[in-house]
């Protein structure tokens, strides 16, 4: 049976001779309500994780995009199945399709908690998936074991269950070069080893198929959702082999915007009163869209529908709009930015 249930998810300087061994904590690393990632899927010919270790260079320039999502760290409230997901803490919204992915996020560990995609496609788990463990530092490792179900409710219903045990390790620290000229001097490899087990019964015929899942994750800390993915899923001695590639196209840590929109975006006065200000210059025109949401994921207001020129300078009045904290969310074809702002 396809591997789909982990595959979800499924968040600039010079090198010098001397790299940092970043340790990874809840505070560097879990999503904040708000925060957009967009990630860009690639073709997976010929991309292979390298080794682990320290002092890597990991050159991943040549990546080709095959598409584009953006994901928007929401509150799990703020989501209709919400219920379906006890324990959940936050919730990535895909802003371009339908995809939820509920995770558990505390002082000690990130979980996967689940997806859900349509009423006819969704999965659960008993016992979630630790993905990270808080603080992590260079080798450090565990095993967490975990169990879910798939379940499909279309043409042909299936409910697929699935437990496992993952092995989790910081394996590697290093320079990550991405495409774009974009480059983290500080990145972290994550590396899982997973061993599981499906089984389901399709038109009253119990099959049972056991996985091996591969997963390499590249981190940089201060950024909240992972830079580079290759995800390998293996069927023991069957014939089911599925590989997928991600990578975040997010500027973090002073790296400048592929278009420059981060680099140069000013918020002001923040907190507002009445009036927001919002100033930026785009290296280049193109169509950006800018709207308001509220901690919930609700976009409350469009700011500007798809303008066209390179130096922007909007005045907001906000008087109309309740008190409280919101996020500003600028879109363009090829970056997605966000920024906290509060209205007093």
């Amino acid at each position: 049976m396809k591997k789909i249930l982990l595959s979800l998810f499924a968040f600039a300087g010079s090198v010098s001779a001397t790299f940092a061994q970043d340790s990874l904590t809840a505070s560097n690393m879990n999503p904040n309500l708000g925060e957009a990632f967009v990630s860009v899927t690639c073709d997976t010919t010929g991309v292979v994780p390298g080794s682990g270790g320290a002092a890597m260079v990991w050159d991943y320039t040549g990546l080709v995009s095959t598409g584009l999502d953006t994901g928007l760290a929401v509150m799990c409230a703020a989501t209709p199945n919400c219920s379906m997901f006890p324990g959940t803490t936050i919730a990535i919204k895909s802003v371009t399709g339908t995809t939820v992915n509920y995770a558990i996020a505390n002082s000690t560990k990130y979980a996967q908690n689940g997806y859900y995609y349509t009423a006819s496609q969704y999965a659960t788990f008993t016992d979630p998936l630790d993905q990270l463990h808080y603080p992590m530092h260079y080798l450090d490792s565990f095993a967490d074991t975990y169990a879910g179900t798939i379940t499909y409710t279309g043409v042909v219903p299936i409910t697929a269950h699935e437990n496992g045990i993952a092995n989790v390790k910081y394996d590697g620290y290093g320079t990550l070069k991405l495409p774009g000229g974009v480059i983290y001097p500080n990145a972290v490899r994550v590396r899982s080893s997973q061993l599981f087990t499906d089984s389901a019964s399709v038109f009253g015929i119990d099959t049972v198929a056991s996985f091996v899942l591969s997963t390499y994750t590249w981190y940089t800390p201060g950024y909240h959702s992972p830079l580079f993915t290759i995800l390998k899923s293996d069927q023991v001695g069957g014939g089911i082999h599925t590989k997928t590639v991600t990578y975040s196209k997010v500027a973090v840590l002073g790296v400048a915007s592929i278009n420059g929109l981060s680099s140069s975006l000013t918020l002001y006065p923040n907190p507002a009163y009445n009036e927001l200000n919002i100033r930026f210059t785009l290296a280049k025109s193109e169509a950006i869209h800018i709207t308001l949401t509220d901690l919930l994921g609700r976009e409350v207001a469009t700011i500007a529908n798809d303008i066209q020129q390179s130096n922007v300078d909007i005045k907001y009045n906000t008087a109309q709009l309740p008190r409280g904290i919101y996020i500003v969310r600028l879109q363009t074809g090829s970056e997605t930015v966000t920024h906290k702002v509060e209205l007093l």
